[in-house]
């Protein structure tokens, strides 16, 4: 179902220099449609500290004395969700003779939804005394009764404030080292905060399958990013082979998590970090850890 979100009052556009009263209009057709500022893009962002606005304009083919009726409403192929936006002053009145009307849209932020981009696709459905423009993409200089409107909802790294989320107990599940057992064996593992609020750490042998016996190391990664999952550099392993084996990054390869649901996220990182001849390998190792809450 089509979704009406206001009616508002517009005076009609004359293009001469002009102003008309209603009889002059006879004979000509007059078109509303959906009119983008010049040097505007319809684009909408929306974090925690800016919540931007875009201002649409409806315009009419020639000038009217008196006021005028529009009717917008939100098209079924709208992929926007409510309350990320609000459409202020759906019902507006226009004096007569003005040029054309102005509607605003507000992004609105919610901490519960996740960074994403949506459509608000808005149709211009009735004017009072008016045609309404055929069916097209609200381009500039192109007459349209529809208009795209783009929601980008954006993370910012303090709204991951993870005082009480991303701890306590995980299932984690590894790639294989490049020495033939798994990076970390299949296991459960605690995590606690680290030194910062967006650091978390956990205790693991690292190829423990090897069976020499040496002790569990602090494995330290942040959520860098509002998407991004970063290994601390240089974390040394407790094993060399000459140079010291160590774990860490290697952008673009990072990992990934949603800040609204701890129940499970990846690592991604290399093992190996400068090249260990001594162990036989010649180039940093991918790895990926699945951590799934338990």
């Amino acid at each position: 179902m089509k979704k009406i979100i206001g009616i508002f009052a517009l005076s009609a556009l004359l293009f001469s220099c002009d102003t008309t009263d209603e009889t002059s209009l006879a004979g000509r057709t007059d078109t509303a449609f959906f009119k983008q500022a010049a040097g505007s893009s319809p684009v909408i962002n929306i974090n925690s500290t800016t919540q931007e606005s875009y201002q649409l304009g409806v315009a009419v083919s020639y000038a009217s004395p008196e006021e005028r009726s529009i009717t917008l409403e939100v098209d079924p192929s709208s992929t926007a969700i409510e309350g990320t936006y609000e459409i202020v002053d759906a019902t507006l009145n226009i004096p007569a003779n003005s040029i054309q009307g102005w509607v605003t849209i507000n992004g609105i932020y919610d901490e519960h939804i996740a960074s994403g981009s949506e459509m608000l696709v808005l149709n211009l459905v009735d004017v009072s005394g008016a045609q309404t423009a055929n069916p097209s993409t609200g381009q500039l200089g192109v007459l349209a009764d529809q208009f795209v409107v783009y929601l980008e909802r954006q993370c910012t790294q303090e709204l991951f404030t993870p005082t009480a989320s991303f701890t306590g107990d995980y299932m984690i599940t590894t790639t294989d080292s490049v020495i033939g057992v798994k990076l970390f064996e299949d296991q459960t593992v605690t995590l606690s905060m680290g030194a910062t609020a967006s650091e978390r750490q956990f205790s693991a042998v690292y190829v423990e399958g090897l069976g020499i016996g040496q002790p569990a190391m602090d494995f330290v990664f942040n959520f860098a990013t509002c998407t991004n999952v970063v290994v601390t550099d240089g974390q040394e392993t407790g094993l060399s082979c000459g140079p010291a084996v160590t774990l860490g990054s290697d952008s673009p390869m990072f990992g990934s998590y949603d800040y609204t649901d701890d129940t499970q996220f990846i690592i991604e990182g290399v093992e190996f970090e400068t090249p260990t001849p001594g162990c036989g390998v010649n180039s940093p190792n991918p790895f990926t850890i699945t951590l799934t809450k338990i």
